[in-house]
């Protein structure tokens, strides 16, 4: 919304998205340095990256991951914060809108936030699978709209319906064991997001649906 053209908010997308592979790329490959260089299996492999920067890596070059950690929590915290807060103080009216109540609701958020956290970790898998519906479903949407706008609305919608009910069928059967074995193990992003693409290029290939300005009726 801060872009001053459409062109610069795509040019912003596609300079994101490199950046966005170099770091995964990145968090990829120190996953399998950690396979290959720790003794023994974290006690949660989520942390495996962070006990290799801990114990094996360089002092400057741990010490540079564990800092990047720090801040990854540290700013995605404060996003919340901040976008959450501003939501409440728009939803309740305008006399919340000022500097200091909003700092007031940042506060109330945090603590509210804070004594979650400390009451179960089953409130981050609840997070991670947030993110995995939010992603699975409105990512795609996002990238075609600012790289393809002339794939049609029909299109779009049909596969952000597509990606969100296969997210949500995909943990169900997960959770349900009528999954084999070896499709439980997969994350529900990985089929979700390959449902909305397919569903989406499916969609805008038909003549109806090709124009953009096509009515979703």
């Amino acid at each position: 919304m801060s872009a001053d053209s459409p062109r610069t908010a795509r040019r912003a997308a596609v300079g994101m998205l490199v950046g966005v592979l170099v770091l995964e790329f990145a968090v990829i490959a120190l996953a399998f340095l950690s396979r290959l260089l720790l003794t023994e299996v974290p006690a949660n492999p989520g942390h495996a990256i962070i006990e290799l920067a801990s114990t094996q890596l360089p002092p400057v070059l741990g010490i540079l991951i564990l800092a990047t950690a720090t801040a990854v929590i540290l700013t995605t915290a404060d996003s919340y914060l901040l976008g959450a807060s501003t939501s409440v103080a728009i939803d309740l009216g305008r006399g919340l809108r000022s500097p200091a109540r909003q700092r007031v609701i940042v506060v109330v958020l945090g603590i509210a936030a804070l004594g979650l956290a400390y009451t179960s970790d089953r409130f981050f898998y609840v997070a991670l699978y947030a993110y995995t519906l939010y992603g699975a479903s409105l990512t795609p949407a996002v990238l075609c709209a600012l790289l393809f706008p002339r794939i049609g609305r029909a299109a779009v919608v049909t596969g952000m319906a597509s990606g969100l009910g296969t997210a949500i069928a995909w943990k169900a059967l997960s959770a349900t064991g009528l999954l084999p074995a070896g499709l439980a193990d997969i994350e529900p992003v990985l089929p979700a997001l390959g449902a909305n693409l397919l569903s989406t290029l499916v969609v805008a290939s038909l003549p109806r649906f090709r124009n953009p300005d096509t009515d979703l009726t």
